[in-house]
């Protein structure tokens, strides 16, 4: 008996190559698409996200392998100055990286402006009390004598101090005394610079900021405030930061804040964007505050869906769309949706994606 065979039709084998999970996911993902733009009362549609061959490939979230040590805020910290004043201590109020106000935490004792003196230690007998009177130029240009002393003789130098210690070019001497040795006058014959009175002054410590001017209010010694003169800027809080490396994605923003650290342990980072065309080989990267010794967090991204989660990969589909690159079974694929639709219908056509540049999508109209 005869053997005979017989080999399908081209049509045939080109309707069995058509009748894939990919094709069919790629038309559900477009009707879905087409229904919810019917919902909202349009005549038009986008599919540009979310099918087998629009696939963006974005970053969906993140997730935590090693929250780390140390990952602590780095805030903008306010230091009162004074020779003599004890535990007072104020934390500013930061809005938008301008210094706004400050909240006294301890007002503490000891404030009080401390006035130059003149010291007459070292010279007669040391007890003469001289109370220089300083100009606003900081030079002393007047005193009075308030306690004479003994044992002083005429042109004895008369050195003035500031408690900051930095007035200078001071010079007076004796110049007349009473039968003890007492100190009557002295001649100032260079009223020199920098003795006005030293008082409780504010500086403030932060890797960004500056241009902070501020006076610090006392009363009776007590700190009760500050007085912004220039509130600054680039005082914002410093949180870690986390990015993402990759060969092909672009555009994903992470962010990790107050809410997403316990302890210096980062416990979450939350996606702000995407981005598009990732993968899920792609790292993060995640950087410690400045001023911050935080280390060994570790995380990896959630990719939405997976790259090859339908057996494709999304750019390719761009390649193919855009002229760059020629694949038989691509545009075949491209070509049975445009006639699946058509043949309902609608118009529709494959584009690029213009917010991603690398992936494709599906315009409808009907």
């Amino acid at each position: 008996m005869a053997t005979t065979c017989s080999f399908i039709k081209a049509t045939d084998a080109r309707s069995l190559a058509r009748n894939t999970t990919l094709l069919w996911n790629e038309v559900c993902g477009i009707q879905e698409g087409i229904l919810a733009a019917i919902d909202a009362g349009a005549y038009e549609a986008t599919i540009a996200d979310g099918t087998p061959m629009t696939q963006v490939n974005e970053v969906q979230s993140v997730t935590i392998v090693n929250g780390g040590s140390n990952y602590f805020p780095v805030e903008a910290t306010a230091t009162i100055v004074h020779p003599n004043g004890i535990n007072g201590s104020v934390i500013p109020v930061v809005n938008g990286g301008v210094i706004t106000g400050f909240t006294v935490a301890v007002p503490g004792t000891g404030y009080e402006p401390v006035e130059s003196t003149i010291n007459m230690t070292g010279v007669g007998n040391g007890d003469a009390v001289i109370v220089p009177y300083v100009d606003s130029a900081g030079g002393i240009t007047a005193y009075a004598v308030t306690t004479p002393g003994t044992g002083y003789v005429i042109g004895d130098i008369v050195p003035a101090v500031r408690a900051a210690g930095t007035g200078v070019d001071f010079v007076a001497t004796v110049n007349s005394i009473n039968g003890t040795g007492g100190v009557l006058t002295i001649d100032i014959t260079t009223n020199g610079t920098g003795y006005d009175a030293v008082v409780a002054t504010v500086t403030i410590t932060h890797p960004n900021g500056a241009g902070f001017d501020g006076a610090v209010n006392v009363t009776s010694g007590v700190i009760t405030g500050v007085t912004i003169l220039d509130g600054g800027v680039s005082y914002n809080i410093l949180y870690p930061t986390a990015t993402v490396t990759s060969a092909t994605g672009q555009g994903a923003v992470l962010d990790i804040g107050a809410t997403d650290i316990t302890a210096g342990v980062i416990d979450s980072i939350q996606v702000t964007d995407g981005g598009y065309g990732y993968s899920t080989t792609d790292t993060i990267t995640i950087t410690a505050a400045q001023t911050s010794s935080g280390s060994s967090a570790i995380a990896s991204p959630v990719i939405d869906p997976d790259l090859n989660d339908w057996g494709t990969n999304a750019p390719l589909y761009y390649n193919v769309v855009s002229v760059q690159s020629s694949d038989r079974v691509l545009t075949d694929q491209i070509e049975f949706i445009q006639d699946y639709f058509t043949a309902l219908g609608y118009n529709i056509r494959a584009q690029v994606n213009p917010a991603t540049a690398n992936t494709m999508q599906w315009y409808i109209i009907w």
